[in-house]
């Protein structure tokens, strides 16, 4: 389980504020297709999230905010229909001086993961995370949402430099919040974790299938092949191709829940041979590949079913 105080340790990010503005109108915005992460907050008025992903559309609020952590389609715009999101213009953002009581205020902008560490852990969330202002019991994240607003609509010239600094507190305040309330499992669960090789592990979980022999491990790690086995041995139970073989089948776990076929996650993980998958995934889980993908099919179809 992700522990929120080791996770916010070790994230690196570097907010950038893209725009901040007033949509008016029939409008449409996001960022979807620019292979980045980003963050969108409400500041006055509401709005409307349209994902594919999602069948239903989600209003937002003043004081709502959505982090995107990995680019997918999605739009943000004044319809509540989809048909309608989608269609409607992509305008030009007004100046926040601008009067209009009908307009919607938006902050937003973009994150970048510093390190292969920061993009490994963000990848164990969600695409998508929404934070309800409803949901800020202590209001403390309505506060800071209150200076980044102050900030950006003084009369003064803004600083992008501070708003974007804010922005990165607010992003750790609310993964945070998200971790005190969800149950966060990744592959590195049953994996003692040092320092020492967090970048290696980082690297196993966000390139799978590369071939991960102790001499690629090594070289990874920065360290030479007889050191490398030394310290690994040292700091943890398990060999090093004991610990790729946990990671990648935990990845394939996670892969055949979301309805992977079994060869394509055979293969994303780093198995080309159906076979060599099989035996190694009974030997980490207890069971065949396909007894879990048919306990997995049956567990979404019932979810499915009480929806």
């Amino acid at each position: 389980m992700l522990n929120s105080e080791w996770l916010l340790d070790n994230l690196r990010i570097e907010n950038s504020v893209y725009h901040a503005g007033k949509y008016c109108g029939s409008w449409k915005g996001g960022t979807s297709g620019s292979g980045r992460a980003s963050y969108h907050l409400v500041m006055e008025g509401h709005c409307w999230l349209h994902r594919t992903l999602s069948p239903y559309p989600l209003r937002l609020e003043k004081g709502d905010m959505v982090f995107i952590l990995q680019d997918c389609p999605f739009v943000l715009s004044s319809h509540d229909n989809a048909p309608g999101a989608w269609r409607a213009p992509v305008r030009k953002m007004q100046p926040l001086a601008y009067k209009d009581e009908n307009s919607t205020t938006l902050t937003c902008g973009f994150i970048t993961f510093k390190t292969a560490i920061t993009q490994m852990l963000l990848s164990f969330l969600p695409q998508v995370i929404v934070f309800k202002a409803q949901d800020d019991l202590s209001g403390s994240i309505g506060k800071l949402m209150a200076v980044i607003n102050q900030e950006a609509t003084q009369a003064a010239p803004p600083s992008e430099k501070l708003v974007a600094s804010l922005t990165e507190i607010l992003f750790f305040m609310v993964i945070r919040h998200y971790l005190s309330s969800h149950t966060v499992k990744t592959p590195l669960d049953n994996i003692p974790l040092t320092t020492e090789f967090l970048n290696l592990m980082a690297e196993i979980v966000l390139f799978p299938a590369r071939s991960w022999t102790v001499e690629t491990m090594a070289r990874a790690s920065g360290l030479s092949r007889s050191w490398f086995i030394q310290r690994f041995n040292q700091v943890s139970p398990l060999p090093p191709a004991e610990i790729v073989r946990h990671i990648r089948i935990s990845l394939a776990c996670q892969h055949i829940a979301n309805g992977v076929s079994l060869t394509q996650s055979a293969e994303l993980v780093g198995y080309q041979s159906q076979a060599a998958f099989n035996r190694a995934f009974q030997r980490i889980t207890g069971i065949t590949p396909g007894r879990y993908s048919r306990e997995h099919s049956m567990n979404r179809a019932a979810q499915e079913g009480d929806e």
